[in-house]
């Protein structure tokens, strides 16, 4: 076959090409009449009267593409189970049951878990139904768990898939697959840097990779070891305990706030300090703590007998306690307190709850450790000066309250998503199929600033990509 050949092959980004949200990358194989699709999620929508608080990939662009190859195998291969990544996979089963989908162990346990919460927010929230429980269990049930990075023969016309360890959260994986020409990879979110509950992927790619669509999210930005970062965070929350303040910290409950709570849970146990977390966190480090993935790290969890007399898992080896109804009141009325807890961007949860309580009294802290979208209230925090006002509104009931914020908020720059010199380092590194240079560099998962910064880096490689383009959402890209 001719090096040059591809078989009529293209890729198309039907979200999370040209943005951050709702990703889906598809690859058409019409010779082989085999798609692989990259995640399925979704994306919020700033609160400003629409129907619906999220948007999902262009299923209706998908629609076309089944339409015009019909009987054509369908693959859906996640990368790893925040939303942005996994919200819509349960929806896209339910309209197309054959897809068949693969996954790592904590990603398809996880995405159960968030999914499940978000069908209980949108219920209680009056907002549209996009699958039910039933829908749920059917597409968890239907999922090929991988269980090692080895290839995997798909038994169809010499198609392979790999998973290799990504380190960007628990199970996150970037996803290769091997063609009849080619190797092609998607790097999905990837970081490198080894955080409490993941190692950082490694920085050689061995496989021949003939075409790559890679994440840009900081591909204009460089990022700090969370080493250094963690040690400002807990040195923080020791002046806070000082002055007899309490330290909220909003978290991701997927990723980023069992990061920090367990590392802090450590870290303060040496000062008799517990920290108190909760809510969906305690739901998913319940998941984590079942399933295993090469990158991740393990953290000490038991077990006790609950108020109904039933075992509820627990973080108390890792200096962890929950926070419940029957407790919240005496936290919050008593100080020293450290609170790592979703929701992340502090639209939901505990969060919204601590926030209300301890965000007048400027001995508090108020610790913004994850990304915030814009129109979130974390984002809305971190532009307050002193004295400002807030308002919060639970989606669940649409109570909404106005609140002074005189407590120190600042913002702890933890990214899992690896910055431009990494990725580009990354790409410098890799084993391509001709020896050179990868035939295709695409750019998905940013904003125009990060996929310009990581294009400007990769053009600067000796061995630069042949072509480098942006992943825009809709525009087909021939291999």
């Amino acid at each position: 076959m001719n090096k040059n050949e591809t078989g009529g092959a293209y890729f198309i980004a039907l979200g999370g090409g040209s943005n951050i949200g709702a990703k889906m990358l598809v690859l058409v194989f019409p010779r082989e009449k085999m798609i692989f699709i990259f995640d399925c999620g979704i994306g919020m929508l700033p609160k400003n009267g629409n129907a619906d608080n999220i948007y999902l990939s262009d299923l209706a662009k998908f629609a076309e593409l089944m339409a015009m190859h019909p009987g054509f195998r369908v693959v859906l291969m996640l990368t790893h189970a925040h939303m942005d990544h996994i919200g819509g996979v349960p929806l896209l089963k339910k309209l197309y049951p054959q897809i068949e989908i693969r996954s790592t162990e904590p990603t398809a346990g996880v995405m159960e878990v968030m999914c499940r919460d978000s069908i209980k927010i949108r219920k209680g929230s009056d907002l549209p139904e996009h699958y039910t429980e039933d829908d749920l269990v059917r597409c968890i049930e239907s999922i090929h768990i991988v269980r090692s990075a080895d290839w995997i023969d798909l038994k169809h016309s010499g198609f392979m898939v790999r998973f290799e360890p990504a380190g960007h959260i628990c199970g996150a994986s970037t996803v290769l697959v091997k063609t009849p020409y080619g190797i092609f990879a998607d790097s999905g979110d990837i970081s490198f840097y080894d955080t409490t509950t993941v190692r950082g992927a490694s920085k050689k790619l061995f496989d021949q990779v003939r075409w790559l669509s890679i994440e840009s999210t900081n591909g204009d930005v460089s990022i700090e070891d969370p080493e250094t970062v963690m040690s400002e965070l807990v040195k923080a929350t020791l002046d806070i305990k000082r002055n007899k303040g309490n330290s909220l910290i909003p978290g991701f409950a997927n990723g980023r706030g069992p990061d920090v709570a367990i590392r802090l849970g450590r870290e303060l146990q040496k000062y008799g300090i517990n920290v108190w977390s909760g809510g969906l966190l305690r739901q998913v480090t319940e998941s984590q703590s079942k399933a295993h993935w090469g990158s991740d790290r393990r953290f000490r969890y038991s077990y006790h007998r609950g108020k109904m007399g039933k075992p509820v898992f627990n973080l108390e080896p890792e200096n962890v306690r929950w926070v419940h109804g029957y407790n919240f009141g005496d936290i919050v009325d008593s100080s020293g307190n450290v609170v790592v807890i979703p929701n992340g961007m502090v639209e939901a949860g505990y969060a919204q709850d601590f926030l209300s309580e301890w965000a007048g009294d400027r001995r508090n802290g108020i610790f913004i450790v994850g990304y915030q979208a814009e129109g979130t209230k974390g984002r809305e925090l971190l532009g307050l000066k002193p004295g400002g006002k807030i308002t919060l509104t639970s989606p669940i009931n649409g109570h909404s309250e106005e609140i002074t914020v005189n407590a120190t908020v600042r913002q702890f720059r933890f990214s899992g998503h690896a910055d431009g010199d990494q990725l580009a380092d990354w790409v410098h590194r890799m084993n391509t199929h001709d020896g050179r240079s990868l035939d295709k560099m695409i750019l998905v998962h940013g904003n125009p600033n990060g996929q310009e910064g990581l294009r400007q880096k990769a053009l600067a490689l000796p061995n630069s990509p042949k072509e480098i383009l942006i992943g825009k959402n809709c525009e087909i890209i021939k291999l």
